[in-house]
Parts: structure tokens; sequence; C-alpha cells
């Protein structure tokens, strides 16, 4: 009600309040024309109140409408910006464990030690023994090598070709493997003194004890 009394006295006030000086005759006499009009039919005025004020109703709910949309759709944004950000993360992970694996995929296998304990032309274990357990035969220039035992710790490998030696096999000896392929002491060390597991004295020292 308020508002309509204020569009009213607005539009009354256009047409009958406004110093002369401040427009032009023809728009006076126009104001003041729809003045006398409304005075006359004052409902007339009533109802073009009604129809401003249903026209403004209508830009509001609009309005309220936009402004909801609006907040839908900042929400929407937010939650895929952080959906994006947890993708981008889980990506990052993954390409990381990727880069690991194909890292551990590159580098050469870690270096195997066993204990021989002879080369021999004319014994061959296989007349005695079937699926001799942790044993290997490996045939090499016509000479049957038995090892026995894997072991990646050098020192371990050490102690038992002592223990072997002790029962009175002397030619036992510890020899390397790298990728099912035997390889001098000094460059199986030395793969272990690249991947930082050995420092350059530790290399000497072993050298020492496994002269080639």
């Amino acid at each position: 009600m308020v508002r309509s009394i204020l569009i009213g006295c607005l539009l009354l006030g256009l047409g009958m309040g406004m110093p002369l000086a401040a427009q032009d005759n023809d728009e006076y006499d126009k104001w003041k024309d729809m003045a006398k009009e409304y005075k006359k039919e004052p409902l007339k005025l009533r109802d073009k109140i009604e129809g401003y004020e249903k026209a403004l109703e209508e830009l509001e709910q609009r309005l309220s409408a936009f402004q909801r949309d609006n907040q839908q759709l900042r929400s929407e944004n937010g939650e895929l910006r952080e959906a994006n950000n947890e993708m981008a993360t889980e990506i990052q992970r993954l390409r990381a464990e990727l880069e690991a694996l194909q890292e551990q995929m590159a580098a050469p296998e870690q270096p195997q030690f066993y204990v021989q304990l002879g080369a021999y032309q004319y014994f061959d274990i296989n007349h005695y023994f079937q699926n001799v357990q942790c044993m290997q035969v490996q045939v090499d220039d016509r000479l049957n090598k038995y090892v026995v035992g894997s072991f990646y710790d050098l020192e371990l490998a050490k102690r038992f070709r002592d223990d072997v030696r002790k029962l009175g096999i002397d030619d036992a000896w510890v020899v390397s493997v790298v990728d099912g392929e035997r390889v001098t002491m000094r460059e199986a060390l030395e793969q272990l003194q690249a991947s930082g597991q050995l420092t350059a004295e530790e290399v000497a020292e072993w050298l020492a004890i496994f002269p080639e």
C-alpha cells in the first residue's frame, strides 16, 4: 500500500509539482492533462499503479530466481573444482608410482651370491640324487659346477662358504650372478657400490677377501 501511494505521488508530482522552467511546455501540458485525467478517474491511476507493482513483483521474482540459479551454479562450480583437484592429485600419485615402477624395472637385478662346492669333469651328482634341494648344477666348459644357496648378503655367503670348507670341501668359494649370468666379483661389487649399498673402501676390502 505504501508503495502504491509513493508511486501515485510520484506520478502526480511529475505532472503538477515540477517547475515550468525544468521542462518544455508540451511536456508540462502532457503531465497536467494526465493529472486532470487521474483526478477525474482515480481508478485508472490505481490500475496503472497496480500494473507497475505487478511488473515490479515479476522482476523481483525473476531476480530471485536468477540469484538462486547463480548460487547453485557457484556451488556446482566449487564441487567441480574440488573434484578436479582430487583427480589431479590422484593422477600425480599414479604418475609417481608409474615412474617408480619404471625405474625399478630398468634397474639391474640385485647381485646374488652362491657357494660353489667344486667343478668336476667326471663327477655327476645326478647319478645319485634326483631333485637336489638347495643345490644347482651349472654346466660350463664341460664342467659340472655345484653351487649351494642363494644369498643377497655377501657376508652371509662368506660365512656359509667358511662352514662348507670346515666340512672338508676346500674348493668351496663364492661366485656372483646378475640377471642369471655369471659375473666377476668385481663387477658385482661395483654394482652394489653404484646402488649405494657399498662404499669404495668396502669394495676394496671385499676384493681382498675374494681376489679375482
